[in-house]
This record gives structure tokens, C-alpha cells and sequence, in this order.
């Protein structure tokens, strides 16, 4: 019994000096805990063993407001615990929870020794130091002065390098806190103010995105400004669609300065419902009253060639040439010589099919590494250049001349690998691509080609400069119907100096196409009428490519 009683006597004393006096811990068997602070004596050598100290009630100690370094600062209420300097000056938040104790949240364990961890804390200090300036004669904007330079350059900063993401065409979501701490590597400091806490960064896709709606503003009320200082303003059109196949109407801004010198912008992006051109015109009369265009200075209207656009009984140019009498209409020369050469080789089936192969062989090679491999290594032992197929595209005007030539140079690769892939591998697609490509028409095509587009590119490039020269249009159109004119009308006695007048040298090169025993004619007979008769110069650039050029004279 006497055993059991001392074991339920028994104590723990833990004595720890402080700056005040020295704080005791007792320790209850079963392990309950009660502090006292605060001017109690040790019970030394005078506290025997199994006899309990004295403890003061705990809670709020209305002595602590006594001691001078915490009477300027410290005050209690019903919540807790809160500190005067540090709920005045508000001293940023770094880390930790956003709720900080004797600041936003009041601290309710009653203990001597917290409020000295609070008194040596970096927030304290942050707090007295603002409030010693203040003391001294310091203003208050004088008093945050520095720090407000330094978030003021840190959110400066982060403007900028978001802007540089825009204006790279960089993806912005994710690169943008990449950017930031490569910045912050290389010894931009400031930087480090954005970061609030760990939630509150200036990092998250909501606060970027409202980032870059300012500085869409701040762009667009430049450009609106220019405009309404412009003596003359234009608008260019065109549909587009996005990655999720969304029909947009683009449209740009064309305006002097005045020094005279013509600028293009960006003006908006609107989605629309359909293609029609009531729904086209509403949306660009949309954008013209939202954005104030001055209608009396608007002079000229740039669109592509489509019917929607250039319709001549309700098409977007007639709509709005109706209600601004004095709208200068032009169709983009560029989009009008695209479809007029489109139209003339759709008088000649095969060349529909040529183009069409041409797409094939650089969806052959793209979609298989073993495949661009053989390539590589046939025009490394042909000694040809190591060049890709290239892919035709509708939009791009000058697509298939690029993909033209390059063939041209490497069609001994191009063939020797299909070659293989038909005999090694057994492939049906490299067959049929070798059998259609190894022949004298498809050869004869591309050197055509090879001849006629390079001087349709070159006119096309004309008519896209930003800056046209009217004087240039007047004398390259001729020029380059000449030289069509001339391809076509030499017949089978090709001009010397083209790809055509070296076909059949080309196809006796040992070295070239000589090894693929092409023949010197075309072969294939249709329907009991003879191949030869349908050989290729003068069909592709005859009459109806001139006759749809010269419209531009």
C-alpha cells in the first residue's frame, strides 16, 4: 500500500532559468503537464521528493503588462493573445498559415515563454522597426518605402516576363513560374516578394491569365489611340479556326501615322456561329462599335477571295460597301493566285493525282523512323542531299514548290528506299508508291513543276509583302505570264537551261535515275490509245493558267 501511494506521489521536477525568474514543469504520473511562470522560486533543495510545488492558476497574468518589455505591445482579449505593433504595421507574410498568431489569430496558450518566442521573432522586429521610424519623424510612405519599391519591381517584373511569353508565342500557363525562377537564379532578388506564402504566389493560372488581361489593355488602348489620331484606317478579314475547331473571325488594323508610314495590328478574335456573311458582317460591325472605330476614316477592306467574302450580290464586301459608300474593297491577290492555279491544273486529272502522291510520300516517311533511316542512308550513298519529303498543304501557298524541289534533288533516294521497302520488307504502300513515282510522266511532272513554280512563287511573294510596290505588280505580272507563256509553247523541244531540256540526260545517269530503267516516253496505254500522245509539256501550263493569270494585267 505504501508502495502504490508513493508511486501516485511521485513527480518530475524539470527547472529551467529564465530571463525573469526560473519556470517550472511538473509532470503528473499520468502525464498531464502544468507550467507556472513568472517570479516562482525553485523549489531547490527545499522541495523534497514526493511533496507537490505551489502553482499558480492558469490563464492571463495581468503581471506580464508590468514588465517593460511587453507592457508597449502586449494586450488580452476574450480571443487570445495579440500583438499592438504587429496588427498596425501588418509585416508580410513569408510562410506559414495565413491565420498568424498575435496578429490575425489571438494566442490562447497563456505562457510566459511564447511571448518571448513572439518578442524575438522577425515579424516583431519588422514591426518596431517601422514603428521606430515612425518615432523618429518618419512619414508612414516613408516608412514602407523600401519594401513597396521592392514588390513594386517584383510585380513590374513579372509583367515583363509574361509579356516576353507572349510576344515568343511561348506556352504562358506553364512557363511563366519556370521563367520566374531561372530569374531568380540568375539573381533577380526582388522576385522573392511575390511569393506571399505557399499558396499565394503570383504562379497560378487564374492570377496569369489576369495578368495578361491587363496587359491586353494596355496594348489595345495604344492601338486605339493610334487610330484615332489616323488620318486613314483599313480592316483585314479572314476566318479562321482553333485547335478545338471553333470558327473565329481574325481581324487586323491597318492605319497611318503621322510621318505617313503604314502600320498593322491586331485588333479582336470573335467567334462565330457559322461562315455566312450576315453573321460575318454582324460581328465586324460588333467589333467596330465596341472597339469606336471612326467609320469616316475607315477607306479600305482586305479579305480573301472566298464567295462569303467577294460575293457580288450579298457577299461581306457588297454588305458593308452598302452602308460605307465611300469602302475601298480589295481581295488578297496572294489567296486569288493560289486558286487560279489550283483551277488550271484541275483541268489536267493527273496532276490532281500527282499532288495527292506528293502527300503520300511524306506521310510514308514521317510516320516511320526505319523508314526516314533508309531514306537518310540512300542519300548518303548517292552522295544527294540529306533532305525530308515535304508536305503539300492547302494553306500554305508555297508548299508545293518547296516539296517539288526538294523531290527533284532526291527522287534517286527517294526511289531507291521505296525500292527496298518493297523488295526487303514487302510493304503494298512502298510498291504502289514506287510504281506510280518510276515512271516518265511522274518524272516529266515534277521537272514541269519544277520549272513553272518557282516564278508563280515568286509573284506570290510580291503580292504578300506588307509594303506593296504597285509599280513592281504592274511589271512582274507580264513578266512572269511570259515566262509561262514560254514553257507552254515550246512544246516538246524544252527551253534550254530548265529542269525539262535535262529530263532524259537524268534518266541515263547511272549515278541519277538511270539504275530505275525509267523509259524515255510515257508507257502506259489507256482505252487503245497510244501513252506518247498525252506527254506532259505544254498540258499543264496551257492556256487556262494564262488565261487566269492575266487578270492581274
Amino acid at each position: 500500500m505504501d508502495s502504490f501511494v508513493t508511486k501516485t506521489k511521485r513527480v518530475r521536477l524539470e527547472v529551467v532559468q529564465g530571463e525573469q525568474g526560473t519556470v517550472s514543469t511538473s509532470e503528473s504520473a499520468e502525464g498531464s503537464v502544468v507550467d507556472t511562470a513568472g517570479g516562482v522560486e525553485a523549489a531547490g533543495a527545499g522541495v523534497e521528493a514526493g511533496t507537490a510545488p505551489h502553482h499558480r492558476k492558469s490563464g492571463w497574468n495581468p503581471d506580464w503588462l508590468k514588465d517593460p518589455l511587453f507592457n508597449t505591445w502586449l494586450y488580452n482579449t476574450k480571443n487570445g493573445m495579440f500583438c499592438r505593433l504587429c496588427r498596425l504595421h501588418k509585416p508580410p507574410h513569408t510562410k506559414g498559415p495565413r491565420q498568424r498568431s498575435f496578429i490575425e489569430a489571438g494566442y490562447t496558450v497563456y505562457r510566459k515563454d511564447v511571448i518571448q518566442h513572439h518578442l524575438k521573432s522577425e515579424l516583431h522586429q519588422y514591426s518596431v522597426g517601422k514603428q521606430a521610424s515612425l518615432a523618429s519623424g518618419l512619414s508612414v510612405v516613408q516608412a514602407f518605402e523600401p519594401n513597396i519599391v521592392m514588390e513594386h519591381e517584383a510585380i513590374i517584373g513579372g509583367f515583363k516576363c509574361l509579356y516576353w511569353l507572349m510576344k515568343n508565342e511561348i506556352s504562358h500557363h506553364n512557363n511563366y513560374p519556370k521563367l520566374l525562377s531561372l530569374t531568380q537564379l540568375l539573381g533577380c532578388s526582388y522576385f522573392a516578394k511575390l511569393k506571399l506564402d505557399q499558396r499565394s504566389n503570383y504562379h497560378s493560372h487564374r492570377i496569369v491569365d489576369e495578368m495578361l488581361e491587363i496587359l491586353a489593355k494596355i496594348v489595345e488602348s495604344s492601338i486605339m489611340e493610334k487610330m484615332r489620331v489616323s488620318a486613314a484606317i483599313g480592316l483585314e478579314v479572314d476566318e479562321t479556326t482553333d485547335v478545338s475547331v471553333i470558327r473565329q473571325l481574325d481581324l487586323h488594323v491597318r492605319l497611318l501615322d503621322k510621318d505617313g508610314l503604314v502600320y498593322t495590328h491586331f485588333l479582336d478574335l470573335v467567334p462565330l456561329d457559322d461562315g455566312k456573311a450576315d453573321t460575318v458582317v454582324a460581328a465586324i460591325k460588333r467589333v467596330i462599335q465596341e472597339k469606336g472605330l471612326p467609320t469616316n476614316k475607315l477607306y479600305g477592306l482586305g479579305t480573301d477571295g472566298a464567295a462569303v467574302m467577294t460575293g457580288r450580290l450579298n457577299g461581306v464586301a457588297k454588305q458593308l460597301t452598302d452602308d460605307i459608300p465611300w469602302l475601298v474593297a480589295v481581295a488578297c491577290a496572294a489567296h486569288r493566285l493560289a486558286l487560279a492555279c489550283k483551277g488550271a491544273s484541275e483541268t489536267v486529272k493527273y496532276m490532281a493525282t500527282f499532288r495527292n502522291h506528293l502527300q503520300d510520300l511524306h506521310l510514308f516517311f514521317r510516320n516511320s523512323a526505319n523508314r526516314s533511316a533508309a531514306l537518310h542512308n540512300a542519300a548518303t550513298t548517292l552522295g544527294l542531299s540529306d533532305l525530308k519529303v515535304k508536305e503539300v498543304k492547302d494553306t500554305r501557298w508555297l508548299s508545293q514548290e518547296m516539296a517539288v524541289q526538294n523531290l527533284r534533288r532526291n527522287l534517286p533516294a527517294v526511289l531507291s528506299a521505296l525500292a527496298d521497302e518493297a523488295t526487303t520488307r514487302k510493304c503494298p504502300i512502298a510498291k504502289g508508291l514506287y510504281t506510280f513515282c518510276a515512271t516518265y510522266r511522274f518524272v516529266a511532272a515534277l521537272y514541269l513543276q519544277a520549272d513553272v513554280l518557282p516564278h508563280i512563287c515568286l509573284l506570290s511573294k510580291v503580292f504578300q509583302k506588307a509594303n506593296v510596290n504597285f509599280l513592281h505588280i504592274k511589271t512582274q505580272v507580264p513578266a512572269t505570264l511570259a515566262t509561262i507563256r514560254s514553257c507552254w509553247e515550246a512544246g516538246e523541244a524544252p527551253l534550254p537551261g530548265t529542269h525539262l531540256h535535262r529530263l532524259h540526260a537524268d534518266l541515263d545517269d547511272p549515278v541519277g535515275l538511270g539504275p530505275f530503267n525509267i523509259c524515255h516516253k510515257e508507257e502506259r496505254v489507256r482505252r487503245g490509245r497510244d501513252g506518247t500522245s498525252r506527254t506532259l509539256p505544254g498540258t499543264c501550263c496551257g492556256p487556262d493558267l494564262l488565261k487566269k493569270c492575266s487578270n492581274y494585267t
